[in-house]
C-alpha cells in the first residue's frame, strides 16, 4: 500500500520510531512510554514525546540534510 500524503508519511515514520525505541527499551529492561506529539503543527515541539530533556525530530527522507533538520529542532 502506497503512502498517500506527506502527513501520512510523517506519522508513519513517527510510529515506526516509537515501535523501534519501545521494543529496544524493553529488551534492555527499561519501561519507555513514547507518544506522537499531535500538537506539533500548531504549537511546535518534538515529533515524539516521552523522554525528558530530549527532542525527537523524525525524518523519513531519501537524502537527509542535517543542517535543515537541526534548524527545525532548534
Amino acid at each position: 500500500m502506497a503512502i498517500k500524503s506527506p502527513k501520512q508519511k510523517g506519522a508513519g515514520g513517527e510510529y515506526e520510531v516509537i515501535i523501534l525505541l519501545t521494543g529496544w527499551a524493553a529488551e534492555v529492561g527499561v519501561n519507555l512510554s513514547l507518544e506522537r506529539n499531535l500538537e506539533q503543527v500548531r504549537a511546535g515541539g518534538a515529533d515524539v514525546n516521552g523522554v525528558v530533556g530530549m527532542v525527537m525530530e523524525v525524518k523519513r527522507v531519501e537524502n537527509l540534510s542535517i543542517p535543515t533538520a537541526w534548524a527545525q529542532v532548534c
